[in-house]
């Protein structure tokens, strides 16, 4: 779970990056759009029946990225893009070790591992 508190701070500095580091306005709407959007997945996949959710937060950090090849980004935005993108991408998938099993979802009903109730 410390993985995904990590890239829930990333997801808050992208934030205020654009402030703190001082840079132009196409690169701090790319992390100004991300940030947020990071910090919320990495957020609802800090809970084990939501951990795989984590992974939503893969295409951002591909963004965050390649992004530099196609908005302008002066050098400290984009080694500020590449680090969180990188970090994202390493730490944002994660799910560790799996200690409950949560029902099985909507499969469990067709594969017939779903548990009846007493006198079925």
């Amino acid at each position: 779970m410390w993985w995904q508190l990590a890239v829930t701070c990333i997801g808050l500095w992208l934030m205020f990056a654009p402030a703190a580091l001082a840079f132009g306005r196409p690169a701090a709407e790319s992390a100004w759009v991300s940030g947020p959007v990071v910090a919320s997945i990495a957020t609802i996949a800090m809970w084990s029946a939501t951990r795989a959710f984590g992974r939503a937060n893969i295409p951002f950090g591909a963004w965050l990225v390649l992004a530099p090849a196609f908005i302008d980004h002066p050098p400290q935005a984009l080694a500020n893009s590449m680090a969180c993108g990188l970090l994202i991408l390493v730490l944002g998938p994660r799910t560790g070790a799996r200690r409950h099993r949560f029902g099985g979802g909507w499969p469990s009903l067709w594969r017939g591992d779903a548990q009846r109730a007493p006198g079925h």
